[in-house]
């Protein structure tokens, strides 16, 4: 079933019945631990990545706590049997988030909810998984933008972290240019 979810989703033709099924989905990441199902966080963590993209999708992920649970996903080792499976689980973690940070009213969110610490503590932990960090970077990126953001973000600890990326990806120049842009923004800011 969980494969047929993800597949509809990636057609927009999950007939999306908020409460009947991405309130379970949220409910299952949150607790789930390592089971005999390897997939089933890749599943469902994809199936909110492809729904995301509507507003509608969006506002109720907010409403519910779907950040909060996502943020918590980041920093968890129990979601997968392997390092490389979790690291599948936490790019469709990490693609959920990139396209909640898409509109600023919810950035307030992402603070409450200390995404931006869970993230940079994924680079540490990912720091050679470069679509990861891609895509932790375009989070990253968005959410310089705003003040808020850009004060959490301006610890030592976390610019330590994207200098480590920076330093070992010189060579990747999306992930480069994203990067040097969140920077930016630190050394721009009062």
């Amino acid at each position: 079933a969980t494969t047929e979810i993800y597949t509809l989703s990636l057609h927009d033709a999950l007939p999306i019945c908020r409460e009947q099924v991405l309130e379970p989905i949220l409910q299952v990441l949150a607790t789930h631990k390592q089971t005999g199902n390897a997939e089933l966080p890749v599943y469902l963590a994809g199936v909110l990545k492809n729904v995301s993209h509507s507003t509608d999708n969006q506002e109720f992920l907010i409403r519910e706590g779907g950040l909060r649970i996502l943020t918590e996903m980041l920093v968890r080792d129990d979601l997968a049997e392997t390092k490389e499976k979790q690291a599948a689980v936490l790019v469709q973690v990490a693609v959920t988030l990139r396209n909640l940070a898409i509109k600023p009213q919810h950035h307030r969110h992402f603070i409450q909810a200390k995404t931006i610490s869970a993230l940079t503590q994924v680079c540490a932990v990912y720091m050679h998984h470069r679509e990861l960090l891609s895509n932790i970077a375009r989070i990253l990126a968005k959410l310089s933008l705003h003040q808020a953001a850009l004060d959490e973000l301006s610890t030592e600890k976390s610019v330590r972290q994207l200098m480590a990326v920076l330093a070992a990806h010189k060579d990747c120049t999306s992930l480069v240019l994203r990067l040097t842009f969140v920077l930016g923004n630190l050394t721009a800011k009062d």
